[in-house]
């Protein structure tokens, strides 16, 4: 019984991908944990996003109440911009920081960010991500 080359080349394309399914096929850089604190003149920095961008995959974080923050997906090892902002549905130039109040609890004050820090197009803050870690990215900001 003779098979048409077009059944073979089929065939063998069907058992190149079965295969190359079964070892994993290529493999590329995977995200690593990322995580970090940030501070506005020496203060916790809450419910902010923090935004690692490369230009290729970007990951976002919003920091907690004591200002640290975790990259839920990771980042890929490489260089990045970092953005602190607004957290999504915040609108405004206003960011939430930690300040005392009269009974000791703490409560969100509004606080302004310099563009330098807030647009992704002008931040000074950058970050290397590697491959090994540990990836902990502090940054204190000042607001003049």
């Amino acid at each position: 019984m003779k098979m048409s080359l077009t059944k073979i080349s089929v065939l063998s394309a069907l058992l190149l991908t079965l295969v190359g399914g079964c070892f994993g096929g290529p493999t590329g850089p995977r995200p690593v944990p990322v995580s970090g604190k940030i501070t506005m003149d020496g203060k916790p920095l809450q419910g902010a996003r923090v935004t690692f961008d490369n230009d290729q995959r970007p990951a976002v974080g919003i920091t907690s109440p004591d200002g640290s923050f975790k990259l839920p997906d990771g980042a890929l090892p490489g260089d990045y911009r970092i953005a602190i902002g607004d957290p999504p549905g915040n609108a405004g130039m206003t960011r939430p920081m930690m300040a005392a109040t009269i009974d000791g609890k703490p409560e969100p004050t509004p606080v302004e960010l310099p563009l330098k820090y807030s647009d992704p197009a002008q931040t000074a803050l950058k970050f290397t991500v590697t491959k090994d870690g540990p990836n902990i990215a502090n940054f204190d900001l000042t607001s003049k």
